[in-house]
């Protein structure tokens, strides 16, 4: 998937109200600019190097889309999952979903609204999977879980109710960037969050975790990553 290619280099001034940063443009003028996820927030510390978009349809009109790492870059724009997913199937890359012929998006009138999509082939099969992200590293892991909201339980229980019809269901992890070897299941950061997706792994729910290939111009899904648990 190829992105935007005016980005703007800026340095990280403060963060305020867990999304908004404030940074300076490499002409000096100060700028707010949005970013989109929590566990990105976090690596945003004063003076660390971003990558930001200007695009006049938001209030704030400035965008976070890349946080620079001592060991690479971040991309930070998790409303891009399903594009990053539904491209990969597309090339045949998850071999993971290699009996699936179809991918489908899905919309409002599938009524299921925290599950992103439905794959399936001509014999009636059928997976159904939920994109996220995972950001968070320690040591050379990406680690979760960190959380689990409100519309994750709901999508937990749509996933029962699916997998009770006799179909699979997998949360399909994305790691965007290029410097973990591994992602692992952590009881630290959240027990409780650990403790539902441990119970929703023994009943059936498959978890997939991908790395990316990030480079100037477009980021791709790599390979798939092992889990330790």
């Amino acid at each position: 998937m190829n992105y935007n290619t005016d980005l703007q280099k800026a340095k990280v001034i403060s963060v305020y109200n867990n999304l908004i940063i404030d940074a300076r443009l490499e002409d000096n003028s100060v700028v707010s600019v949005f970013c989109p996820a929590f566990d990105v927030i976090n690596m945003c510390k004063p003076e660390t190097t971003i990558y930001i978009h200007h695009d006049n349809k938001y209030k704030i009109p400035y965008n976070l889309e890349f946080v620079e790492q001592k060991t690479g870059l971040v991309y930070a724009c998790p409303h891009k999952n399903n594009d990053l997913f539904e491209e990969a199937f597309n090339a045949g890359k998850l071999k993971e979903f290699a009996k699936y012929t179809n991918c489908h998006r899905l919309t409002p009138s599938d009524h299921l609204p925290h599950i992103d999509f439905e794959l399936n082939n001509l014999l009636g099969e059928k997976c159904f999977v939920f994109v996220t992200n995972v950001y968070t590293k320690h040591g050379g892991d990406a680690v979760f879980p960190m959380e689990v909201n409100f519309f994750e339980l709901e999508m937990f229980e749509d996933m029962q109710k699916l997998r009770n019809q006799g179909f699979e269901t997998c949360a399909f992890m994305i790691i965007p960037r290029m410097d973990c070897q591994n992602l692992r299941f952590d009881w630290k950061y959240s027990p409780l969050a650990a403790g539902k997706l441990f119970e929703e792994a023994k009943n059936g729910l498959n978890f997939i975790g991908y790395s990316c290939n990030i480079d100037e111009t477009s980021i791709t899904l790599s390979t798939n990553i092992p889990i330790l648990y």
